[in-house]
């Protein structure tokens, strides 16, 4: 894991007065990672000034892959998630495409594209699909 890019995630997007605590989850063990990866939504830890729901109709790999493109990330991203200790993309920078494939649909998790910048959140599973999020700190914030 690197806890300097994790740091400027949670310092760009998420509530102010939440970041010291979900910096602590973050440095705990996976199962605490996982939790606090699968409330984000409940817990309403993300800043809304820098959360843009991605419309459901564009819920596929390749529309989020183009959606991130647009808006300038690059050809890596670091991987934020919550899928254990088995997990083989969580705390490293990969491929944002192969990033995707790997998680979309299996739970709550972040893709850093410019750290502190760019962002993609996917929420916990819901029976209706999980929710997407576009966080961005600057710059068109359209989808």
């Amino acid at each position: 894991m690197n806890k300097d890019i994790e740091k400027k995630v949670v310092q760009a997007f998420f509530v102010k007065q939440k970041q010291e605590r979900v910096l602590y989850e973050l440095n705990r063990p996976w199962e605490k990672r996982t939790n606090l990866l699968e409330t984000i939504e409940a817990r309403n830890l993300l800043d809304s000034r820098y959360v843009h729901e991605i419309p459901k109709a564009m819920h596929s790999i390749d529309q989020i892959n183009a959606i991130l493109k647009k808006h300038g990330a690059p050809k890596e991203c670091y991987v934020i998630s919550g899928g254990g200790e088995y997990d083989e993309y969580d705390g490293k920078e990969v491929f944002v495409l192969d990033a995707l494939e790997y998680n979309f649909g299996q739970g709550a998790f972040f893709l850093s594209c410019i750290h502190g910048e760019l962002a993609y959140f996917e929420g916990h599973k819901k029976i209706n699909g999980s929710e997407r999020y576009l966080l961005k700190r600057h710059g068109n914030k359209e989808v």
